[in-house]
């Protein structure tokens, strides 16, 4: 069973939020606390609003004060396989792995009436892990983000720079069939930049108000993008030979348009359709020269675009004084198609990847006191390959996930609450790699003037299926903290 730490942080960060009102300070610590519910519960950092959705001009709007979020946490998965497995372990300041693309409530933001400026950064250390060398390795990311906002009555604009590093240091063991790895790293830094804008109509609506919100996103990267790989091999007859090889990416752009409205306390709908372009490009030396590599020429490699329409809504239908029916879900269809390119810049062969993702969850809630919820979760995949040769082909893999997950919070005090959840999750991915993880949330939150504190503990197991045998243990801990200034 060849488990990804993806795995553990699906269960670490398949969510829930809700500790008040919508617009109560909270953290995604918390909102993970309570087991997955991410559909039913609302707070700031779960709201659907456009800043979450990676606009940097939303942060000019937000109803929040000078504040500090920092937030930590470990993840482990131990493999019990008879077999060989190397134990997986994160380790982090990103408030949710699962979407960790986007830094939203994180650092220091500050605001004036017009203008709200942020600073902040993350750290994200794995190991155990294989990247596209298929090869295990231990990775360190570091990535800083300024983004700065104004608001101009009708229109709010936003610019974010970003620059990320990542290096790596590769295990020492096997390579492939004919060669064994003696030592290797690789190191990637990139800086993106991102500009987006928002408008809301009716201008300066009433606070219970329906308003409707419109804006846009575009982004693209400063210089280029390269991937610098350099490992040492050892061949059949214990020849070691040095590969170096650069994966470049450029061309890149992100961007489109999306669309939010809201009935205060009553309603939230929002759609969005992103768009995403690059072209990766390789070259490779060896030295001395080896039988088992080839010496490539710089040439492009692939050329990739995807699609990614999305929408969601939430639903608050009041029962009696206190209570309330949450609903809520959401709709996602990925559209991928990945040319791979020879060296003589020829299709070879064409993936296509259509994946839908749903989502519907439903609660109740009681005003100051708690709430509780179920939600369902899904994700379909098929996978096409058509290669273009002397003999064509083509080959279709279907993929399926689907996860449970009942949970909530209850206050114990008005500035301390508990949560708990349980989450089952069951991944097809192949005939031989079916598996089943279920997983144990529990967590508590204070508030007190100024400051918030959220804490997650998470504990699990994962099988497979089709080898009883072959299981992994889950373990995590996550704390995050806010400091109003």
């Amino acid at each position: 069973m060849k488990v990804k730490i993806r795995l553990i942080i699906i269960c670490l960060a398949s969510t829930l939020s809700g500790f008040g009102t919508q617009s109560a300070p909270a953290s995604e610590t918390r909102v993970d606390a309570a087991g997955g519910l991410t559909t039913v519960m609302t707070d700031e950092t779960n709201n659907l609003d456009l800043f979450l959705d990676g606009n940097p001009a939303g942060l000019a709007l937000l109803k929040t004060r000078d504040r500090v979020d920092l937030t930590g946490q470990w993840a482990y998965l131990d493999p019990q396989s008879p077999g060989p497995g190397l134990p997986q372990q994160s380790f982090s300041t990103v408030p949710r792995l699962t979407n960790d693309d986007e830094i939203h409530y994180g650092g220091l933001m500050t605001f004036s009436p017009q203008w709200a400026f942020q600073i902040a950064g993350d750290y994200l250390n794995l190991q155990g892990q294989s990247d596209f060398l298929d090869v295990p390795s231990s990775s360190q990311r570091y990535r800083e983000l300024l983004r700065g906002a104004f608001n101009a009555g009708p229109f709010a604009l936003g610019l974010e720079i970003t620059n990320l590093e990542i290096d790596a240091a590769y295990t020492t063991g096997i390579f492939n069939a004919n060669a064994g790895l003696a030592s290797g790293s690789s190191n990637d830094n990139k800086t993106l930049v991102r500009a987006g804008v928002l408008t809301t109509f009716p201008e300066n609506p009433a606070e219970d108000s329906p308003r409707w919100q419109a804006g846009g996103i575009f982004e693209t990267q400063m210089g280029p993008d390269d991937k610098n790989i350099k490992v040492t091999l050892i061949d059949p007859s214990s020849n070691p030979f040095t590969l170096q090889r650069t994966n470049s990416q450029s061309s890149y752009f992100f961007f489109g348009p999306e669309l939010h409205y809201e009935i205060p306390g009553r309603f939230i709908l929002r759609f969005s359709s992103m768009i995403t372009n690059y072209n990766t490009g390789l070259q490779q030396t060896v030295s001395p020269n080896s039988a088992l590599v080839l010496n490539l020429g710089e040439y492009q490699l692939s050329q990739f675009q995807s699609m990614n329409n999305t929408g969601f809504f939430r639903l608050t239908l009041p029962l009696s004084g206190r209570e309330s029916l949450k609903l809520g879900g959401g709709l996602t269809a990925l559209l991928t198609n990945v040319d791979l390119l020879g060296a003589g810049q020829n299709v070879y062969d064409t993936q296509n990847r259509q994946q839908i993702f749903g989502s519907l969850g439903i609660g109740l809630e009681t005003t100051g006191d708690s709430i509780w919820a179920v939600q369902f979760k899904s994700q379909n995949y098929v996978h096409n390959e058509q290669t273009v040769s002397k003999t064509p082909s083509l080959t279709s893999n279907d993929f399926d996930s689907y996860q449970i997950a009942i949970g909530g919070e209850k206050n114990l005090s008005p500035v301390c609450a508990l949560r708990l959840g349980l989450i089952t999750e069951s991944d097809f991915l192949s005939q031989s790699d079916d598996t089943l993880t279920t997983s144990l949330t529990a967590g508590f939150g204070l508030k007190e003037g100024g400051f918030n504190l959220d804490v997650k503990c998470l504990g699990g197991k994962l099988f497979n299926l089709e080898d009883s045998s072959n299981t992994a243990l889950l373990m995590g801990f996550e704390i995050a903290g806010t400091f109003f200034l």
